[in-house]
């Protein structure tokens, strides 16, 4: 989903990406957030998260071009014993 024609046009045709058009509304305060997406008049997603814990940057962040952005990191498993 997406509230932005442009960047809609540009994701299709640039990287294949097919995003839906709806009205999108994120509101953020000390304790919750809410996130809600409407498609025409059809609600699509309402979520609402509590008691968020904050990442600070100097444990996540990475130095980039850019400026400090959030860094993912995915863990990596390696299986060394299964069952059935």
């Amino acid at each position: 989903m997406i509230d932005n024609q442009k960047a809609q046009q540009d994701l299709a045709s640039k990287w294949g990406l097919e995003a839906v058009r709806a009205e999108i509304s994120f509101v953020r305060s000390y304790d919750a957030a809410e996130f809600t997406a409407t498609i025409g008049d059809q609600l699509a997603i309402d979520v609402e998260l509590r008691n968020p814990e904050s990442l600070a940057t100097a444990e996540h962040g990475a130095n980039t071009p850019r400026g400090t952005r959030l860094a993912q990191f995915d863990p990596s498993y390696e299986v060394s014993r299964t069952e059935r």
